[in-house]
């Protein structure tokens, strides 16, 4: 049985759209459960109205505004299914979706695939989620995946995730230092069994006008412009990667994991000097020695801007 759990906040405009296209599946679902954050558009009323004709879908309103990782958490423990399916309010789920992340879950802790961009009308940008991230290559070596994302970013989408309802229990709820929902399933599945990944896209990700421009602009020049701005500025470097770094620590604890535990502490000692500037000599050896597994690219140009920054350059 597969559960599909969305999170909705004022989602009148595209809503019916995501919901179409998880009705019309290769693969049906057995149920979707909506938890809506008390919209104040016509967000409910839409959703009423597709229960009324589908006994599939399952809404509930909170009574107060809880925030998106609430919010999925809370969709995520009243799914009933085996498997659970994330869902947006304002994605298009390619019909292939669902099987092909049923079909390669395996025995794999998470399913996950690729997104392609769109505009706000629907339109193609014709580039992917894992273009707009630098994420050129995926690991079969789950450590790899997780250097990646405890150094740099998340590039799997939860709005394109699979999981069992078991793995999902022990991992609830997502402490509240953690910022991101998806982010936590996607380390705690490299630290278990692995995740099931493809570069072909199985969602249509849409994006507000014009932020994906900005977005490709930044993966190519914003590290260059940061390390000027860090030179006038005197804002501290600031990242919620350390508090999900000693969240694994506690969870997975040394004794258990030791090779979680060097990754850890390579990936505090990177981001503590960025913000201290201390360490650089150290931090700039582990960037050149694991720049393949940390960027996750091929060649040295792209560790280059991140050991400049170090250096305050």
């Amino acid at each position: 049985m597969i559960s599909v759990a969305m999170a909705t906040y004022n989602g009148e405009k595209h809503l019916k759209e995501q919901i179409d296209s998880i009705l019309n599946q290769t693969i049906q679902v057995d149920e979707i459960v909506i938890t809506d954050d008390n919209s104040s558009d016509k967000t409910v009323e839409i959703l009423s109205q597709y229960a009324e004709i589908n006994t599939r879908i399952k809404f509930f309103v909170n009574a107060e505004r809880l925030g998106f990782k609430k919010n999925f958490e809370k969709a995520i423990s009243l799914c009933t299914g085996d498997f659970i399916a994330l869902s947006d309010q304002d994605d298009i789920w390619l019909p292939n979706h669902i099987e092909w992340l049923s079909n390669n879950l395996g025995t794999k802790s998470l399913a996950v695939g690729n997104a392609e961009l769109i505009n706000e009308d629907g339109s193609k940008k014709n580039i992917l989620l894992s273009e707009t991230e630098q994420f050129q290559y995926f690991s079969e070596n789950s450590m790899d995946v997780l250097e990646h994302i405890l150094f740099c970013v998340n590039p799997f989408q939860g709005a394109s995730m699979l999981f069992s309802k078991a793995f999902s229990e022990n991992l609830l709820p997502i402490p509240e230092t953690v910022a991101f929902h998806d982010t936590w399933f996607a380390v705690n599945a490299l630290c278990q069994n692995g995740i099931a990944y493809t570069f072909d896209p199985i969602t249509l990700y849409r994006q507000a006008e014009s932020t994906v421009t900005k977005h490709i602009k930044r993966s190519r020049i914003q590290h260059i412009k940061d390390r000027f701005v860090s030179l006038f500025s005197k804002k501290s470097y600031n990242t919620t990667r350390p508090a999900l770094c000693n969240e694994l620590q506690k969870k997975y604890p040394a004794e258990d994991f030791p090779i979680l535990d060097n990754i850890v502490k390579k990936a505090l000692c990177y981001h503590h000097t960025l913000k201290s500037r201390k360490n650089k000599t150290k931090t700039t050896l582990i960037l050149i020695k694991d720049y393949k597994k940390i960027f996750a690219v091929t060649n040295y140009k792209h560790c280059l801007s991140r050991v400049l920054r170090i250096w305050g350059l």
